[in-house]
């Protein structure tokens, strides 16, 4: 079984409401980019009883200088489309529930994770909930839990891609950094 990878920072959520920065941290660092997590909480107004509403996710980025997209019924091969063109996404999706849940018929569970790669089996991804690896869903129960509710609306199989407009470098966790 082939793996393709794209490799994107693992960024850790300091508090169970910051997935959404924790994602966009990992995003902004696939750029080379440094922004912690706790200024991005502030800018895209997360709050504990709600969390990181997806128009400010868009907003922020695009106040960077970054062009970022909302594409809503994206498919597992549109989702294989942009990775393979080196574009991680933010998904929004059903995880990490208190109690066992059937994440199809789940509205509550909402969790932004960063799709960066896919086999012949399962979409892998940057999950912000976990430490140090990266994680992965067989495809056909992602299709289950991929949707969102918010406010306003119902979303299914969303994505946020985010394209640099700044510059061709992409993260390398081999790149060695001084400590100044």
């Amino acid at each position: 079984m082939e793996t393709y990878i794209i490799p994107v920072p693992i960024c850790r959520q300091a508090t169970s409401y910051t997935c959404g920065p924790a994602a966009l941290q990992c995003i902004l660092g696939y750029y080379l980019e440094e922004y912690q997590e706790d200024y991005l909480a502030k800018e895209l107004h997360s709050i504990p009883t709600y969390g990181t509403d997806f128009r400010d996710i868009l907003r922020l980025s695009n106040s960077l200088s970054y062009n970022a997209r909302f594409y809503d019924m994206v498919s597992i091969n549109e989702l294989k489309d942009f990775l393979n063109q080196g574009l991680p996404a933010i998904l929004m999706i059903q995880a990490w529930a208190d109690t066992i849940t059937n994440y199809a018929d789940s509205w509550d569970n909402g969790h932004y994770v960063v799709a960066c790669g896919y086999n012949d089996t399962s979409i892998i991804f940057m999950d912000p909930s976990t430490l140090g690896y990266y994680t992965y869903i067989p495809t056909t129960e992602l299709i289950e839990r991929w949707h969102l509710k918010d406010h306003y609306d119902y979303y299914y199989q969303s994505a946020i891609v985010i394209k640099s407009t700044k510059t061709s470098n992409r993260y390398n966790q081999t790149l060695l950094k001084y400590i100044g």
